[in-house]
């Protein structure tokens, strides 16, 4: 679920399939348990009663997968998938260009298709252009020519980003959305840190939410383990309790755990 099919997704190895970018489950779970909560809150406000809220990545996956699951006879699947998909269909699709960089095209609706065909390069397709009459038109020029062209007449153009061009993105970082943090050289031995000085030089996704009346809390990635004491006393599990867990091996003796 968390793979995607080797294609445009990995320049420097399109053979080899990779895990998303966006890992499906994993976000999907901390966006759908938070969704829950916002739905339990609102409940509460018209009822007074609070709500036990239940997520799972299995749940996710489930919700996420699920017209695979579905078959009956006479039932004609028509899947998406293979290394070759680009898209649903050939207005929103990815196309490559002319300088081997790629865009997203978009176009749901009549008005963007008028506002595509206003434009000469574009004004010969119909309704149901085939993808490569319009993959044909793309490779004649750059990525930065047709995402200029195309959004100043009102048609929705993407570039498609990499990891490592999001990464390199200087707004990203002024944004918050990319962490850099110097865990050992910048960092005294008095200063108290999450983390461990071992990791050096670290960059993280940060978050990408921006919120009117407060300040989001500063994320910061925790130390392997370094919460387990904490997590199972929460539970009430006792410090003798914690000493045979160790001593049986369920736990490490020695937390957070070193990863080198």
């Amino acid at each position: 679920m968390q793979l995607r099919n080797a294609g445009v997704s990995d320049p420097y190895q399109p053979q080899k399939p990779r895990p998303a970018t966006f890992t499906l489950n994993d976000y999907g779970t901390g966006i759908s348990a938070a969704y829950a909560v916002m739905l339990a809150l609102l409940d509460r406000e018209k009822t007074g009663r609070g709500q036990r809220i239940e997520a799972a990545l299995s749940y996710t996956s489930a919700t996420i997968t699920g017209p695979y699951h579905v078959d009956y006879p006479g039932y004609s699947r028509r899947d998406l998938g293979g290394p070759g998909i680009r898209g649903t269909d050939s207005f929103n699709q990815l196309y490559e260009c002319a300088d081997d960089s790629w865009i997203f095209l978009s176009v749901s609706n009549s008005d963007e298709l008028l506002a595509l065909q206003s434009i000469p390069s574009f004004s010969d397709i119909d309704s149901h252009p085939s993808s490569q009459h319009l993959r044909d038109i793309f490779l004649s020029n750059t990525s930065t020519h047709w995402v200029s062209l195309l959004t100043s007449a009102g048609v929705p153009v993407v570039i498609n980003r990499y990891a490592a061009d999001l990464h390199r993105e200087e707004e990203n970082r002024t944004r918050g959305i990319v962490i850099d943090r110097n865990y050992g050289n910048n960092r005294t031995e008095e200063e108290p840190i999450k983390g461990s000085r071992k990791w050096g030089d670290v960059t993280w996704s940060g978050n990408p939410v921006v919120m009117s009346e407060c300040d989001l809390v500063e994320v910061e990635p925790p130390s392997f383990g370094g919460d387990t004491s904490a997590v199972l006393k929460s539970f009430g599990i006792s410090d003798s309790k914690l000493a045979n867990l160790r001593s049986s091996g369920a736990i490490p003796n020695t937390l957070p755990i070193d990863l080198k």
